[in-house]
Parts: C-alpha cells; structure tokens; sequence
C-alpha cells in the first residue's frame, strides 16, 4: 500500500497480483506544462517506484479529485479540480524527489534544479551562461557540461527551445501580434526572432500563425 509506479508516456503496461488480497489501484495520466510551453517532467528523473509518506491523504486527495471531475461548467468546481491535480502533483513529487539517493553525480542538485525552474519560468528573459555560472559561483563550461548531463540540454539550447515553444503558444492565441511577441520574448529584432522560429519550426512565424488559423 502506497506504492507509485511512476510510468513515462507512450510506455505500455499491464499490471498482476500474487496473492488473492484485495487491492485498488489508482490511476492518473498526467502532464505538467510550464508556462503552456514545456512539460518538465522528463527532465526530474523521478523514480519509477517509491513510497508515498502518507498513501492515506494522497487517497482523500485522489478521491476529492475523482469527485470534482463530476460536475463539469460551474467555475468553482474547475477551480477546484486544478487545486486538486496541483495538489496531486505535489504529493507525488514531494515523495518521488524526496527518495532519489543524494551523493550520484547522474543526478541533478538543488542548484541545477534552481536554474531549470529559472529557465522554463522565464522564456521572456535574456541571460547569458556566464549569468547562470556566475549565479552558482561555478566555470560556465562546467554548468553548461553539467546541466546538459542533468538534462539532456544545454541551457542555453534549452531556454532557446522554450522561447519558440512559447512563441508558439501565443502566435495560436491570437492576443498578441508578431512585432509583439518578438519583443516579449527579448529578441533584438523580429528578423532575429523570424530566423530562430524557422531555424526550429520550418516556417516562419507568420505562416505558422496562418496555418494555425485554417485550422479554427
């Protein structure tokens, strides 16, 4: 009882019993993306087994969750289910970072963590490595070297990525205009902003928008 099987997208799976004990099994297929951009959740290396502290609050919060999926249209029931999903994740992550072994080098520290969380929380801002390395008190080669171990990335690649995931995002929402966006996401100029989008998308921002549109 309380044990997460944490299982990663696209992977199948099926489960057994050995013994005739009565067991319920809760499900939950989840994603979490950060600013609508980014789904974080590959780069935690969150184990794939572990204990909850508590299975039995994790349970009445599931419950809670279950229950508020049942009404639909009334905004404080939608209000509740995202406190409900966020408290979930919570519960999960607390106890799934809690149990990763400190001491191997494969897995990412607190401070490299920190960085992450700056990177995919703030795809409008411009910081260079030397920033970064400067705000762990570190060689840049080294957290560059180090954050691509962590997470597969640079952070400077990254952070790229993340700006055009975002631009994305709002070229398909429709509230702000290229000119705008290019701006927002600190671009110098929109001709820098159009090359990096093709360079990553294929197309330029205003035939992504265009193709967004024929889908409405």
């Amino acid at each position: 009882p309380g044990t997460v099987i944490f299982i990663p997208p696209y992977l199948k799976h099926d489960q057994y019993k050995d013994s005739g004990e009565e067991t319920e099994f809760l499900w939950w297929h989840f994603t979490y993306n950060i600013q609508n951009a980014v789904d974080v959740l590959p780069f935690l290396q969150i184990p794939y087994i572990y204990p909850l502290k508590n299975h039995k609050r994790f349970e009445e919060v599931f419950d809670e969750f279950m229950l508020s999926m049942e009404k639909v249209g009334h905004l404080p029931t939608v209000i509740l289910q995202k406190a409900k999903s966020l408290e979930l994740l919570y519960l999960l992550l607390d106890n799934g970072l809690g149990s990763i072994k400190t001491g191997s080098e494969n897995l990412p520290s607190h401070s490299f963590l920190a960085i992450l969380l700056k990177i995919v929380t703030q795809p409008e801002a411009s910081f260079s490595l030397a920033d970064l390395a400067e705000e762990l008190h570190m060689n840049p080669t080294y957290v560059s070297n180090h954050f691509k171990a962590m997470f597969g990335k640079s952070p400077i690649l990254l952070h790229r990525e993340i700006k055009i995931a975002k631009a994305k995002s709002l070229l398909e929402a429709h509230k702000m205009n290229i000119t705008e966006i290019s701006e927002w996401l600190g671009f110098n100029d929109i001709q820098t902003f159009t090359r990096l989008f093709k360079k990553y998308t294929g197309i330029s921002p205003q035939q992504y928008k265009g193709l967004f549109n024929r889908t409405m």
